[in-house]
């Protein structure tokens, strides 16, 4: 290097250059910085001195590389402890530009990448050990304080999580700490998690190759005769648990969250896919002494499958299929038919709530008459609306920011692959518009993307996930694609690790989103996230734990505790070469 620096930091850069920036040398702090690139040289690598330095000298502070491609350096100390945090370009010849400063000066903390593109800084030093954690948006440049740790530490480490959680363990307060919490973005809340088998402070933390999204702890400095730790530990995070069995084993049901917290399971196919069910069960996250348990309430007036449940702002659920829907009223446990029937008959179809407090019920027909429909809960009544451009069945309907719903792909009349998707607009006319937007990448004569069966997910920034599905003739696919509803357009992303089917999707409330079980060519329990930001600032799919049961036709529910229920569905008969069956197990998977 031009200059020999200690307590520096060193960030990888998308272009595989590192910038090192900062530091001490024992009787100077530093403000400039430093690029190595391991092509220079002819391979050997060459150091370079950049022209522009930070505007505050620096040690002990923390450098995070964001969603951008630039680096946010924040804190540190220089004789006096830092609020200051600015940001490094490295476009052209590099440049420094200074953003807001912190809520808490601090150095010795940590600055954590989320999934959702801010940083999460926790922790550290300015004269006192520290609970405080604040928040950095990119967007605006500004720094926002969150809910403190439990535990005040500096020189702690801390991971994120495939989940989208981050993980703080160790540290030193008074001494040295084994204690570990989790921070969940979602709500903004630290939760404690196992303590580590040895109290440490300065060691690393890195997660372990496999998919499992377990850690390795090893090294650092704490209670040994010369201080320095030989010890190394692996955290092994949560994952599937059996709950109790539902009532009623069934597949192609509904699940829905109420307002309780408890979660509504209507209809489906019984036991040897016979019959049709009218019954209804509710699970209770409280139950059986927190491990939950189920209960049968009120039946449906109706037996149905393949319908949808959608969850109105009053609370209640409106169910619809075929041609009748009604409403389950939690408060009573009663049902009421609506005013009056769909227009249409209809199976997988999809139901959407809308920002106006209305449902939007597109597809799920094909034939004369057409047309798409609208529920309105202040008079229980349908209303027949424009239809679709391209008739579909087994879609998927995305309420985007906007407030405008996406429909993608499913099946056409044929059978095949529905190649367009199309934008229905609430806010035109009486009764709202629709109109064909952009068609899936490279679909043009070519074999189609995703098919019925895909999963879609709204991420945080405002674009659509769409992934896997049955593409026919193929198989399971594995193949991903991100509409961006500012230009209708939309890209291939990062492929699943293992395509698959009927995996309906959780976003959990870190921005991270789960396909859990489903089908590949057969029956699988593999489960796997999509994790929209990573630490180098790029997405990622990987495996996370396995399902105890393999299953498909599902349902999964992100229930108000952050944990996801996985219910009932299809899985393999343990009696070889026997037909599917339908299954009654349920498990509880904690992220």
């Amino acid at each position: 290097m031009g200059s020999a620096r200690y307590n520096h930091t060193a960030t990888l850069l998308r272009s595989g250059k590192v910038l090192v920036a900062g530091g001490y040398n024992g009787s100077s702090y530093f403000s400039s910085a430093e690029l190595f690139d391991p092509a220079g040289n002819g391979g050997a690598g060459t150091w370079t001195t950049l022209a522009s330095s930070m505007a505050n000298s620096r040690y002990l502070h923390t450098a995070t590389l964001l969603a951008s491609g630039k680096v946010l350096i924040a804190g540190g100390s220089n004789g006096s402890y830092l609020y200051a945090a600015e940001v490094f370009d490295p476009a052209g010849a590099g440049s420094w530009t200074s953003v807001n400063s912190m809520v808490s000066s601090r150095q010795s903390h940590t600055a954590t990448l989320l999934a959702n593109g801010k940083v999460l800084v926790a922790g550290g030093n300015n004269g006192n050990n520290l609970t405080a954690a604040e928040l950095f948006d990119p967007a605006g440049g500004t720094w926002t304080s969150v809910n403190p740790m439990a535990t005040a530490r500096y020189s702690h480490a801390a991971t994120l999580l495939d989940s989208g959680k981050v993980l703080i363990a160790g540290g030193f307060n008074t001494t040295f700490t084994s204690a570990a919490e989790l921070f969940d973005p979602g709500t903004g809340t630290w939760a404690p998690t196992g303590s580590m088998n040895g109290a440490r402070a300065a060691f690393t933390m890195r997660l372990l190759p496999g998919g499992k999204g377990d850690l390795l702890v090893a090294g650092g400095y704490g209670n040994s005769p010369n201080g320095y730790l030989l010890t190394a530990e692996k955290y092994i995070v949560d994952g599937w648990t059996g709950t109790t069995n539902m009532v009623q084993a069934r597949a192609s049901h509904a699940a829905t969250l109420l307002v309780s917290g408890k979660v509504l399971v209507s209809g489906g196919v019984g036991a040897n896919f016979s019959p049709v069910l009218n019954t209804v069960e509710l699970f209770d996250p409280a139950g059986n002494a927190g491990a939950g348990s189920w209960s049968q309430t009120t039946s449906m007036h109706y037996a149905r499958m393949n319908h949808t449940a959608t969850r109105l702002n009053d609370g209640k659920v409106v169910v619809a299929s075929g041609t009748t829907a009604e409403v389950f009223n939690p408060a009573n446990s009663s049902w009421t038919d609506t005013a009056n029937n769909l227009h249409i008959s209809r199976d997988y179809h999809s139901a959407t709530l809308l920002q106006n407090g209305k449902v939007l019920v597109a597809g799920g027909h094909y034939g004369s008459p057409y047309g798409e429909e609208l529920y309105d809960p202040s008079t229980g009544s349908w209303t027949q609306i424009g239809a679709l451009t391209y008739p579909r069945k087994q879609h998927t309907a995305t309420l985007l920011t906007s407030g405008k719903v996406l429909i993608a792909s499913g099946k056409n009349s044929t059978g095949a692959a529905e190649d367009h998707n199309e934008l229905y607009d609430p806010a035109v006319g009486a009764n709202g518009t629709w109109s064909v937007t952009g068609s899936f990448p490279n679909n043009s004569g070519g074999a189609h993307h995703h098919a019925n069966g895909h999963l879609a997910a709204l991420l945080f920034d405002g674009k659509v996930l769409a992934a896997g599905g049955d593409n026919i003739g193929t198989g399971a696919s594995a193949i991903v694609d991100l509409y961006d509803p500012a230009t209708g357009i939309w890209t291939t992303g990062v492929s699943m690790v293992e395509g698959r089917y009927y995996a309906p999707p959780i976003i959990l409330g870190s921005g991270v989103v789960l396909a859990a079980a489903g089908a590949v060519n057969d029956f699988v329990e593999t489960a796997q996230y999509y994790v929209p930001i990573t630490e180098t600032g790029l997405p990622k799919w990987t495996f996370t734990k396995s399902l105890a049961t393999k299953r498909d036709l599902h349902t999964t529910t992100l229930l108000l505790n952050g944990k996801v229920l996985a219910a009932g569905g299809t899985g393999p008969n343990p009696v070889p070469e026997s037909p599917a069956i339908v299954l009654s197990s349920a498990e509880l998977f904690t992220p």
